[in-house]
């Protein structure tokens, strides 16, 4: 299970900022899912979205940075499929 320590923090451009405290490197939300989802061999948005039965265009548009927000349930199935942990 991949475990991240995250804090948020919002910028002018109301983007959330995750802080990862091992790394100490500054990753969106969307970046961090998209680079979990690959270690786990999900090719694209689409297969990962299908096996948690969501839509296709919220997993993008989180990835993307385009959705700026969405409900906890979502965060979660993501982040139990990925093996990350949010902490906020």
């Amino acid at each position: 299970m991949i475990r991240f320590r995250l804090r948020v923090a919002i910028r002018a451009s109301r983007k959330p900022l995750l802080f990862n405290a091992k790394m100490e490197e500054k990753k969106s939300l969307g970046t961090q899912i998209r680079d979990a989802r690959k270690a786990k061999g999900y090719k694209n948005v689409a297969q990962l979205a299908v096996k948690l039965n969501i839509s296709v265009n919220t997993l993008s548009g989180l990835e993307s940075g385009r959705k700026k927000s969405t409900s906890l349930t979502i965060l979660q199935l993501i982040g139990k499929e990925l093996g990350i942990k949010f902490e906020i």
